[in-house]
């Protein structure tokens, strides 16, 4: 039998969905994050090292990660109603919206959540850089990928009930906890994207879907903004000495802010690193830095 471990306000709730849906005989067990890290907790972690949601065992197999776990339950228990056959005409826009959800969409809702989160719980001091940062980013990477993504389900959605078809499928039940995300955290309104709100609303009065509501028991499958408090960033900052990096995701690179002395005033120094993020303890030989007394931004 099937053994969901499911952690509370995470993506595993889509699992939950699947195998309501699927009228499968499974277990579940439930797991509260750590009060203070947000994260999950030590159990959770010795089923799941990385500590990631979702995740099953079923017999003698541990498996993670949403769509591995939801091919892994399909192709035991389904006889294609929620996963379109090769050939039949929604199996294109099945494929392309069950992969956009973990390939394209939800990592980019995660680094924005996190980008949101970090500045709101950074140091006083630290703020004005922080805002500035996400601000950056936001405007060049996250908000148009963004908006490109939630246009083309906006589009989708005009076609059709659901994103692959007139019927649910596994697509839907990927996408749902990313949809909920994009409502609350990515600006998806229901003024600008009409379609995508009624798609948000036929999935909550969905009955396999209020099942698993209820068997989540939380009320709400979000996490509220908050970050791991120890030194103000935990588990998205590392520091090296004087030198803060705060870890931004692959293909970033890290912004390093550093408190220094200078003439017994305290400076910010801010610098972007032309090598690798390896997590290696930087070499100051690589780094360009622009310094600023903190307060009036003069140059010294």
């Amino acid at each position: 039998m099937i053994t969901l471990h499911h952690l509370e306000k995470s993506q595993s709730i889509r699992i939950l969905w699947l195998l309501e849906e699927l009228g499968v005989p499974y277990e579940v067990k439930l797991y509260d994050r750590d009060p203070n890290t947000r994260l999950a907790p030590a159990e959770y972690k010795a089923v799941s090292p990385l500590g990631t949601a979702p995740c099953i065992t079923d017999g003698d197999i541990t498996l993670s990660e949403t769509n591995a776990i939801m091919d892994h339950i399909l192709d035991t228990h389904d006889d294609g109603r929620l996963r379109p056959a090769p050939g039949t005409p929604n199996r294109a826009d099945y494929l392309f919206w069950f992969h956009v959800s973990q390939g394209s969409l939800q990592p980019l809702l995660t680094n924005k959540f996190v980008m949101m989160a970090m500045t709101a719980r950074a140091p006083f001091f630290l703020k004005p850089a922080a805002k500035m940062l996400v601000g950056g980013l936001d405007k060049a990477f996250f908000g148009p990928r963004l908006k490109a993504l939630m246009t083309e389900i906006e589009k989708a959605l005009g076609k059709s009930t659901w994103f692959a078809g007139d019927n649910l499928t596994a697509a839907d039940i990927v996408m749902g906890y990313s949809m909920e995300l994009a409502a609350h955290r990515a600006g998806m309104d229901a003024g600008n994207y009409p379609n995508a709100h009624r798609f948000l609303q036929q999935m909550r009065a969905y009955p396999s879907y209020q099942r698993a509501l209820e068997k989540d028991g939380k009320g709400t499958i979000l996490l509220e903004r908050s970050v791991p408090a120890a030194h103000g960033l935990g588990d998205f900052g590392q520091v090296f000495g004087g030198l803060v990096v705060l870890r931004l995701g692959a293909g970033l690179r890290p912004l390093l802010i550093s408190i220094a002395e200078r003439e017994d005033r305290r400076v910010l120094v801010l610098a972007a690193h032309e090598g690798q993020a390896n997590g290696d303890a930087p070499n100051s030989a690589h780094w360009h830095r622009q310094v600023r007394i903190a307060g009036n931004g003069r140059r010294i």
